[in-house]
C-alpha cells in the first residue's frame, strides 16, 4: 500500500540520477512532509508497470511507447544535452554539433 506522503517516480536504469536532484529539492521545498520513492523499470515494463500503478510518475521515454493513448499526458520536465561518442578518425568527430535526423 502506497503512503498518502509519498510519490513513485519510475525511471530506467540509465537516466541520469544527477537530473533527478534538483526535481527531487524543488518537490522537498514545496511539499517537506512528502517522501520520493525511485522505481527502476526497463523501457518494456515502464509502461505496463506505470499502468498496474506501481508508480505515479514517469521519465519521457514512456510517451515513445504509448503515442495513441489519450488517458496519459505528457509534459516536458527538462531539456538536457545528449552527447553520442564517435571514434576519433570519425567524419563526425570534428564536428562541433551533430542534427538529429528528421523522422
Amino acid at each position: 500500500m502506497q503512503n498518502a506522503n509519498q510519490i513513485r517516480i519510475g525511471i530506467l536504469p540509465n537516466l541520469p540520477l544527477t537530473m533527478m536532484g534538483p526535481i527531487c529539492m524543488a518537490y522537498q521545498e514545496a511539499y517537506p512532509e512528502a517522501s520520493v520513492a525511485f522505481v527502476e523499470r526497463s523501457v518494456e515494463s515502464c509502461l505496463p508497470s506505470f499502468l498496474n500503478n506501481e508508480f505515479d510518475v514517469s521519465s519521457d521515454y514512456m510517451s515513445r511507447l504509448s503515442s495513441g493513448r489519450d488517458d496519459i499526458r505528457f509534459a516536458e520536465l527538462a531539456r538536457d544535452r545528449f552527447d553520442i561518442a564517435v571514434p576519433a578518425d570519425s567524419a563526425l568527430a570534428h564536428k562541433r554539433a551533430i542534427k538529429p535526423a528528421g523522422p
